[in-house]
């Protein structure tokens, strides 16, 4: 007699996964993806603080030896109002609101455009500072100075002397050496101070009715030398005439749309049909090789 034998159906498992293996197949991407939001916002504190620690060259709120905290200090301590903006509308604006005052322009970034430039030069400010102007976007000041050379102090140099024309050779008889930028006058009716073998650190005009004044010696009036020689004295004369001053440095806002840099200006011309060439050959050689292996 034959037994008949049965078997258990087996359960089948059905192919929906639980909230629970969801979950907890997702949870390593999830933690991971947190860890790296968690580090990337480290990273962008650091760099944000960083960058605020160091300033730029010639900061008037920055205490590090290449800002000129102490300058605005200075100046302040003598009854003048400073300033700081960095919109170019901002610096407009505070002109148009009192003409009778000092516009301070100092563009480290290279943010401004000869067309901005060229108004800053007539915004009718009573004097016009221009701390190291140097770059194509500064030609419209060619009509006062033009460029003359670079500077670097070596262990010969020694301090420049103001000379008998200048108007500070009494105030300010001498500044102390240091990086600079020469300017050669060419405006007939300026004032040159501390000549050197490239052209002159300060030229002094007049240019539509505002006091224009261009400062090469720019490591000068910085923290860690304004103290030095009579730096502190030329800077006052130069920058402290008037009660209020506006100290404008450019940023990034202050570039037009249209000269944003795209990702295709980094692009050299060649380089997008060499890749499209590229691409075509390996989909060929694909092709080539798949009919040589078979289906």
């Amino acid at each position: 007699m034959t037994a008949k034998v049965t078997t258990k159906q087996q359960p089948t498992r059905t192919s929906t996964r639980t909230a629970r293996e969801q979950w907890l197949r997702l949870r390593p991407w999830l933690v991971t993806a947190v860890f790296a939001l968690a580090a990337l916002a480290v990273t962008i504190s650091i760099s944000l603080s960083a960058a605020n620690q160091t300033g730029y060259l010639l900061s008037p709120t920055s205490a590090k030896p290449n800002g000129a905290k102490a300058l605005a200090q200075t100046l302040d301590s003598h009854g003048v109002d400073v300033e700081t903006v960095d919109r170019f509308e901002d610096a407009r604006e505070a002109v148009t609101s009192n003409p009778n005052q000092t516009l301070v322009v100092h563009d480290p970034g290279g943010f401004l455009t000869v067309d901005r430039v060229r108004e800053l030069l007539n915004s009718g400010a009573s004097r016009v500072v221009f701390l190291n102007p140097v770059g194509t976007r500064f030609s419209p000041l060619n009509a006062i100075a033009s460029y003359g050379g670079a500077l670097e102090p070596t262990e010969d140099s020694k301090p420049h002397h103001a000379g008998d024309q200048c108007p500070l050779a009494d105030l300010a008889p001498k500044l102390s050496d240091g990086r600079a930028t020469a300017f050669r006058a060419t405006a007939v009716n300026a004032a040159s101070c501390y000549t050197t073998d490239a052209g002159e650190l300060v030229v002094m005009a007049t240019h539509g009715g505002s006091e224009v004044v261009m400062i090469g010696a720019y490591s000068q009036l910085t923290n860690e030398r304004i103290a030095e020689e009579a730096n502190a004295a030329a800077a006052i004369n130069l920058l402290g005439k008037y009660d209020h001053l506006t100290w404008y440095v450019p940023g990034p806002d202050d570039v037009p749309p249209s000269d944003i840099p795209t990702f295709g200006d980094y692009v050299p011309g060649w380089l997008t049909p060499t890749i499209l060439l590229l691409g075509c050959v390996a989909v060929a050689t694909m092709f080539w090789r798949g009919n040589r292996l078979g289906p």
